[in-house]
């Protein structure tokens, strides 16, 4: 249809007939029930991804404390005066520096 053909009546009409109005409130109703199914839907999903990951961290905690505990006694076994200089004030001293740092560098001291 080019730009100098006029437009057909009966589609305008019919066109202008489906095309109603929401009233306002009724608009904001239903926009608001949707927000808030919305919402729920969302914190239900949160909380049922929140449980998983629960779950996932209670089975795979003996595993990792299993492998810590295995590293450590490798450490020991190999570097057996490693134990005695964390557990001397000296090591303290170097840890909390060593604490303290990684906490500056994390940015946690900043506001």
């Amino acid at each position: 249809m080019s730009d100098r053909q006029r437009p057909d009546g009966d589609l305008v009409r019919l066109f202008e007939a489906a095309r109603t109005e929401l009233p306002a409130e009724a608009f904001v109703e239903r926009l608001e029930r949707r927000l808030a199914r919305s919402r729920r839907t969302r914190l239900g999903i949160q909380c049922l991804l929140l449980a998983l990951l629960a779950v996932a961290a209670a089975l795979v905690t003996p595993y990792v404390a299993r492998g810590s505990l295995a590293a450590m006694d490798y450490a020991a076994q190999r570097l057996p005066d490693l134990g005695l200089v964390l557990n001397s004030p000296v090591g303290w001293i170097g840890s909390l520096l060593l604490g303290a740092w990684v906490l500056r560098r994390a940015h946690v001291f900043e506001r």
